[in-house]
């Protein structure tokens, strides 16, 4: 997840507040072990988690089995892109969608 927060910080510095990033957990970890790593890798974009695993509600939802999944979803609450899996260059593709480049 470190190009993840790669990301956060260009979309800070370009004051691009009209993006939000937002990492999930479905409960693989307890909160306090998810909150120590947040902590420990000094990541700076909001975590939420569904500690229900990937059988709750925020998980089927969004239709979440594998991670990490990343989503892009607009203002309407329109799901534009969706990645699974840790493969790199999403970052690249992100920035792509968000015409960053």
């Amino acid at each position: 997840m470190p190009h993840i927060q790669t990301l956060h910080e260009e979309l800070k510095a370009a004051g691009r507040d009209d993006v939000v990033i937002l990492a999930f957990n479905a409960g693989i970890d307890t909160p306090e072990v998810a909150k120590g790593l947040w902590d420990d890798e000094g990541f700076g974009f909001d975590a939420v988690m569904d500690e229900a695993g990937q059988d709750g509600a925020n998980s089927v939802a969004l239709g979440v089995r594998i991670f990490p999944a990343n989503f892009v979803i607009d203002p309407d609450g329109v799901v534009r892109f969706v990645h699974v899996g840790f493969d790199e260059g999403v970052e690249e593709q992100i920035r792509g969608l968000l015409d960053l480049d």
